[in-house]
């Protein structure tokens, strides 16, 4: 499955879990440069949040952004 979308998806409460996957894995791969993460760098509380609707793309972009994973591989 490719993560690249040629339109923006906007997440909405009617989006698949298997949509919500793909914006999942496009916010790692733009942040951290990599779609291939190991469970233990996944953000898994942030992306349950997410998936419940409790974050927004913009905060969940910004809790991976200030990961301990980010700041390990980038500082």
């Amino acid at each position: 499955m490719s993560v690249i979308l040629e339109t923006p998806l906007e997440l909405s409460p009617s989006l698949s879990l298997d949509e919500v996957a793909i914006v999942i894995r496009g916010v790692y791969k733009q942040v951290l440069g990599n779609p291939h993460i190991m469970e233990s760098e996944r953000q898994l509380s942030a992306e349950s949040r997410l998936c419940n609707g409790e974050l927004i793309v913009r905060e969940f972009v910004r809790e991976v952004a200030k990961s301990e994973f980010y700041r390990r591989r980038y500082f």
